[in-house]
């Protein structure tokens, strides 16, 4: 079957160094995104661990869908930042 469905890997799949690093970069994504301003946060966590729409973010948040797109762009520009320092 080539439609090439791709198996997640396991925790049990993974050696004890995979399953450690992943388990030090989720630690550092948490870290970075406590550190992001509130606004930008909670946009971030909205659309991307509660996987609302940007529409959906707009109402609950009361601002316009350009305006949460900015932020969410935003939100990840600075998450990258943090998480490039957190590991250099």
């Amino acid at each position: 079957l080539g439609g090439g469905a791709r198996r997640e890997r396991s925790d049990q799949d993974r050696g004890p160094r995979e399953s450690l690093a992943g388990l030090e970069l989720g630690e550092a994504v948490a870290k970075a995104v406590e550190q992001l301003p509130g606004p930008l946060r909670q946009t971030l966590v909205l659309r991307y661990f509660e996987g609302l729409s940007f529409a959906e973010i707009a109402r609950v948040t009361e601002r316009t869908e350009v305006a949460v797109r900015k932020r969410y762009s935003r939100a990840l520009a600075q998450l990258g930042r943090l998480l490039e320092e957190a590991m250099s």
